[in-house]
């Protein structure tokens, strides 16, 4: 934090986030069958390969304007 490194205000944001969703996490492997969620968790697998492979020659476009939520949480470089 001395030598700004750390984003405290985006830190913050994304614990938010991290609770709401370790909650529903234990929620729903209290409901849910195991075999129920290694299916759920191959497809996720699967569509997130598909996506990158689908976009693998595509390059990256230079953004011209900031959006208001990177704004607010000061991401200069992002």
């Amino acid at each position: 934090m001395r030598d700004r490194i750390t984003n405290v205000k985006i830190g913050m944001f994304l614990e938010m986030f991290t609770i709401v969703g370790a909650l529903v996490g234990a929620a729903i492997t209290l409901v849910s069958g195991q075999r129920l969620l290694f299916i759920a968790f191959g497809v996720v697998l699967l569509a997130s390969w598909a996506a990158l492979f689908l976009q693998r020659h595509a390059g990256w476009q230079p953004v011209a304007h900031q959006d208001s939520l990177s704004h607010w949480l000061e991401l200069e470089g992002s």
